[in-house]
């Protein structure tokens, strides 16, 4: 399911359009922003589909810098090159 905060900023709008394929969900919360992926198929280099910062710019940089296809493996999700 797809839950999304509204985006307070035209680079997070434009941010979700462009990775619509990819990101399924946003929370603008009091403690940070964080962006959802499905993890088995997009990760970070732990195996997680959530990318977090204090602000919505800062929560885009932290996704493009760590992002990573996952290995598709639904119950332990790595990014790809991992076994």
């Amino acid at each position: 399911m797809r839950a999304f905060d509204k985006p307070k900023t035209k680079a997070m709008a434009d941010f979700l359009r462009k990775e619509q394929g990819r990101v399924v969900g946003l929370s603008i919360e009091a403690d940070g922003v964080f962006i959802y992926t499905v993890s088995a198929d997009w990760c970070d280099d732990a195996g997680s589909g959530t990318f977090r910062a204090d602000s919505e710019t800062a929560a885009i940089k932290a996704f493009y810098d760590r992002v990573q296809q996952g290995n598709g493996d639904v119950e332990n999700p790595q990014h790809k090159g991992r076994n």
